[in-house]
C-alpha cells in the first residue's frame, strides 16, 4: 500500500478523518471497534474476513502467517494484526497516521 501501509483510511474512518474513497458500502470506524469487537473474532476476521463474511470488501492481507509489509515487525502477519489490535484499543483516543 501507499507509503509502505495497507491503507486502511481508505476504506475506515479513523478518529476524526474520514475513509479517504467512497464505496458503496462504508467500513466501520475504527475508533468504535473497541467497543464493537472481542479479540477472538478480530483475530479471525482480520486473518481471512471471506470466510467470515462471504463478499466482504475486506481484503485479506495475511496469507501464511505473512503479509507484504517485510519492513514493519519483519513481515509476521500475527505481530501486526496484534499491533493493529493495540491500535484499535485506543477507541475515542485514537488518531490517523501520517
Amino acid at each position: 500500500g501507499p507509503a509502505g501501509g495497507l491503507d486502511c483510511i481508505s476504506c475506515h474512518g479513523i478518529g476524526a478523518r474520514g475513509a479517504t474513497k467512497v464505496f458503496e458500502a462504508p467500513a466501520p470506524i475504527l475508533k468504535l471497534s473497541r467497543a464493537r469487537l472481542r479479540k477472538d473474532y478480530y483475530d479471525r476476521w482480520v486473518r481471512e474476513p471471506l470466510r467470515l463474511e462471504p463478499g466482504t470488501k475486506m481484503p485479506q492481507f495475511i496469507k501464511d502467517g505473512r503479509t507484504q509489509l517485510t519492513e514493519i515487525l519483519d513481515g509476521d502477519g500475527v505481530k501486526q494484526a496484534d499491533a493493529l489490535w493495540n491500535f484499535l484499543l485506543e477507541g475515542d483516543a485514537i488518531r490517523p497516521p501520517e
